[in-house]
């Protein structure tokens, strides 16, 4: 949209006392690509250098939401005589440029160009790529600083109020302490001198390279196994920082490489993960360990230095041959009577 009424830019000293872009000078918008730029107008204000004898070389900024002009820093060249300075914006600057060729009636000036010092009261910003999780190994938090107008010139970093650090020395922040609140306080300054404030605090950072620990296992029936019986296997397992998430219990038949997963539950009167190993029959041998995973995604095998866990099926015995035992059992027993009452009526 147009813009009117605006307030004239101050006179140039040879004008006399006409304000206004000079007969060489140029207005420039930028907000287009520079989005912290939408609020001014840049402008040239001066005459050619010739026929005055000393070229004006002036430049001021106008500041749409207040109307009003600043001078800015002065061009170190004046105004040419054939080709007037332009303003111009590129790779996120502005550029005051001028130049025409020797050639040319009345000679030419040398190609110049000037970057604009533009007035920068906006500090940086600076964001971080921490994905909130737990991680098992050390890392790198990566910080990424942007300033539109002046640009960055440094970004700093204290890790648990720990020295500050600065990224172009020290590298990225990385993260090596354990735990589930490490800090990170970060911030940047630009090259106009703006510091970022207030500081940028991420805190919840969170690490675990310990896995797991598991202690107390044990079983029930703790002695023989009849065939056919469940047993119960009860483990102990912890981890004081990102928390147990699960416990398996796995066991396998014999020298099979096939090992049954069977989840293991939380009791929470005894403390204690609980698993079940369904019955076999006589005279399997049963194999078992224990592995027990964190949040963090550590994992904790506990298979008894590599012998695993064992327990064999008691055999079976049949029917008859326990009523056979039982009558050997009683014949025996009034055989050792008789001999005995013998004894005593012979004595």
């Amino acid at each position: 949209h147009a813009l009117t009424g605006l307030a004239s830019i101050p006179a140039y000293p040879h004008s006399g006392g006409v304000g206004g872009v000079g007969d060489g000078g140029s207005l420039l918008y930028v907000g287009f690509w520079m989005p912290n730029q939408k609020d001014y107008i840049y402008a040239l204000s001066g005459n050619q250098a010739y026929p005055e004898p000393i070229p004006d070389n002036r430049t001021y900024r106008y500041t749409i939401s207040t109307n009003s002009w600043e001078r800015l820093a002065d061009l170190p060249f004046g105004i040419g005589y054939y080709v007037g300075c332009r303003l111009g914006y590129a790779d996120g600057h502005i550029y005051a440029w001028q130049g025409a060729p020797s050639t040319w009636a009345g000679g030419g000036d040398d190609l110049a160009k000037y970057k604009l010092p533009i007035a920068d009261s906006t500090p940086p910003t600076t964001t971080h790529d921490y994905d909130g999780l737990w991680h098992t190994l050390d890392f790198t938090i990566t910080l990424t600083a942007t300033d539109d107008i002046s640009g960055v010139a440094e970004t700093y970093y204290k890790i648990n109020d720990g020295p500050t650090k600065m990224v172009s020395v020290d590298g990225q922040p990385r993260i090596t302490v354990e735990g589930a609140n490490n800090t990170l306080e970060y911030w940047s300054v630009d090259n106009a001198g703006n510091e970022e404030i207030p500081h940028k605090i991420l805190t919840g950072i969170k690490l675990d390279k310990t896995a797991p620990l598991i202690m107390e296992i044990k079983r029930i029936p703790e002695g023989d196994v009849q065939p056919g019986q469940a047993v119960k296997v009860l483990a102990n397992a912890t981890d004081s920082l990102s928390g147990v998430r699960d416990v398996m219990l796995q066991y396998c038949i014999g020298d099979s490489p096939i090992w049954t997963n069977a989840s293991m539950a939380f009791n929470a009167t005894s403390s204690l993960y609980e698993g079940i190993i369904q019955g076999h029959q006589a005279n399997t041998l049963v194999k078992y360990k224990i592995t027990a995973y964190d949040k963090a995604g550590n994992h904790k095998v506990e298979d008894n230095n590599g012998q695993y866990y064992v327990y064999t099926v008691i055999p079976e015995y049949p029917s008859t041959m326990i009523l056979q035992l039982l009558m050997l059992i009683t014949l025996t027993a009034t055989v050792l009577l008789k001999k005995k009452r013998n004894n005593i009526e012979n004595g």
